[in-house]
């Protein structure tokens, strides 16, 4: 549910929700069942139709990557 509310932004009708949740996560607490209904996949309207595919998104790549290794620190006096 956490991630179905992190995607929600700002052109999407619960957006007013998230930004409620933001301000009071006691509110979201007391009203857990209402909010799990809302933000479950199957129950958003947008979600509807459309695929679901999963999406990588970290931001590191190693072949695009520079890196040194260090294998040792010795110092001299």
């Amino acid at each position: 549910m956490a991630k179905n509310i992190a995607l929600v932004d700002s052109e999407s009708e619960l957006y007013e929700i998230v930004k409620e949740i933001a301000a009071d996560v006691g509110m979201f607490w007391q009203h857990f069942k209402e909010y799990a209904q809302l933000f479950d996949v199957n129950e958003i309207e947008v979600s509807r139709g459309a695929s679901v595919k999963k999406v990588d998104n970290r931001k590191a790549n190693s072949d695009k990557s520079d890196f040194e290794i260090l294998l040792a620190n010795i110092v001299d006096k």
